[in-house]
C-alpha cells in the first residue's frame, strides 16, 4: 500500500492504514459475530481431544487441568482488554488501568484504528468457546 506524496508517516503502512475508525469498528464488530457464530469450537474440541488425549482418567484430569489453567490465564487477559478506555472516533473515556499499560494500549489501538482489541477479544472469546467445548467434552467422558 502506497501513502500519497506529501503524508508524514509515524508508523509502518499496513492494510489497516486505509480503514478510518467508524469501518474499523464495524469490521471488528462484524469479526466478533463471525467468530461468536462460525468458529467450530466443538468440532476443533472433538478433534483435539481424540488427538491429544488417551482417555485414560489420570490423562484426562491432566488436559482438563491445563485447558482450566489456560482458561484462566486468557480470562485475564480478557478483563485487561474489556478496561481498554483507548478514545476511538469522538468517544474519550476516562481511563481506569495503569498509564503505561494504556498508553500501548492506545497505540495499539490508533495503528489498527479501533481495530485491534475488539479484534482480540473476539479471538479470544473464540478460544475460550474451544476451551469450555474441550471442558464439556472430557466432562462427559
Amino acid at each position: 500500500m502506497a501513502l500519497p506524496a506529501g503524508r508524514r508517516k509515524a508508523t509502518n503502512v499496513n492494510s489497516l492504514t486505509a480503514l478510518v475508525e467508524f469501518e474499523a469498528m464495524h469490521l471488528a464488530k462484524d469479526f466478533n459475530a463471525v467468530c461468536e457464530n462460525e468458529f467450530p469450537a466443538r468440532t476443533i474440541a472433538e478433534h483435539l481431544t481424540r488427538a491429544n488425549c488417551s482417555m485414560e482418567p489420570l490423562d484426562m484430569q491432566r488436559r482438563k487441568n491445563m485447558l482450566l489453567a489456560t482458561k484462566a490465564t486468557l480470562a485475564e487477559l480478557k478483563e485487561l482488554l474489556s478496561n481498554d478506555r483507548s478514545p476511538i472516533c469522538s468517544s474519550r473515556p476516562q481511563p481506569i488501568l495503569e498509564p503505561i499499560v494504556q498508553s500501548r494500549l492506545t497505540h495499539f489501538s490508533m495503528v489498527t484504528h479501533g481495530f485491534g482489541s475488539p479484534a482480540v477479544l473476539a479471538a479470544i472469546n473464540a478460544i475460550m468457546n474451544w476451551l469450555n467445548e474441550s471442558v464439556k467434552l472430557l466432562d462427559t467422558k
